[in-house]
């Protein structure tokens, strides 16, 4: 059974909202229209977006279940909906998505911009991924990398509390792609993993290196 059913509307809540879905997908903003000419098809990464997709009792204006992201393209009304959307965003990250907000200005203005910064996260989303997957092959030789990796974040401005969005997502995503073979023992084993390489990363934002308590478990 597919855990789309986790987040999608209730039966009842679809009727509702599927024929404004329909006519949102019908009459897009000309940002929408510009974004969506980008974005169909696959064109990014070889990801699958959908448009004006329902999450709960939400429609939002781009999403890729696949790899657990949302794209939303703000009009000037949302100057005086800020709170409204911050909450509507921090139910959609607890969910497990990670959200990017774009103006009509920006994507209208900016295009290639805004293209490279979805890129830019999508590649984030399959880089941990991978990360995960080649630290079970080879630990000791990917420690170094990771720290390095971990360092150069900084200069990105990325904080702590921004792994545990991407934990988030990465989750959703594992979650969302294994469906009935993402059992409790699995989700077990890729949260200590996944718990593994971001203490290894903040190590390495923090200045500490693998040398300085030998023995010792990343994060214990």
């Amino acid at each position: 059974m597919s855990t789309r059913t986790e987040w999608q509307p209730p039966p009842e809540l679809w009727q509702r909202l599927k024929p404004l879905a329909r006519q949102m997908r019908k009459e897009p903003t000309p940002a929408e229209y510009k974004l969506w000419q980008r974005l169909r098809n696959r064109q990014i990464l070889n990801v699958k977006f959908r448009r004006q997709f329902a999450i709960d009792r939400f429609i939002v204006d781009f999403c890729s279940p696949e790899v657990r992201m949302i794209i939303e393209v703000d009009g000037p009304i949302h100057q005086y909906t800020q709170e409204e959307d911050k909450i509507r965003q921090d139910f959609l990250e607890s969910l497990g998505f990670v959200v990017l907000r774009f103006t009509n200005l920006a994507v209208l203005n900016q295009t290639q911009a805004v293209v490279t910064e979805i890129e830019q996260q999508a590649c984030k989303l399959m880089d941990m991924l991978s990360l995960s997957i080649s630290l079970l092959e080879r630990p000791a030789e990917l420690m170094p990398e990771l720290e390095q990796l971990g360092a150069r974040h900084v200069g990105y401005g990325v904080r702590a509390e921004h792994y545990d969005t991407v934990s988030t997502a990465l989750f959703g995503m594992l979650a969302a792609v294994l469906r009935d073979k993402y059992t409790a023992p699995v989700e077990a084993a890729w949260r200590e993993l996944y718990r593994v390489i971001r203490d290894t990363m903040l190590r390495g934002a923090t200045g500490g290196s693998a040398g300085d308590r030998p023995g010792a478990r990343p994060g214990a």
